[in-house]
């Protein structure tokens, strides 16, 4: 398999992806971004009302400081991009 075949594989594979620090700057883009290429985004945030995400995006609360009150956080995600905030 070639490099190109292997990322065209890994990307269809790929399909809900889990954001922490959705609600950032760099997370609100990196949110955009991944619908436009045809993702599922769950974006993860500590706000309990976050708003201004665009349609589709399902928003769940997650706090790192407080992970084992958060067991559901990243229930169906194929895969997580994790953008640290500070505390």
């Amino acid at each position: 398999m070639t490099a190109f075949e292997r990322k065209r594989y890994v990307s269809h594979m790929l399909k809900r992806i889990a954001v922490t620090g959705a609600t950032g700057f760099i997370g609100r883009a990196l949110v955009g971004t991944l619908l436009e290429k045809g993702y599922e985004v769950v974006a993860l945030t500590r706000e309990t009302a976050p708003t201004g995400f665009p349609a589709g995006v399902t928003v769940r609360h997650f706090d790192a400081n407080a992970a084992a009150a958060n067991p559901g956080a990243f229930a169906g995600a194929d895969g997580v991009i994790i953008w640290p905030a500070k505390p």
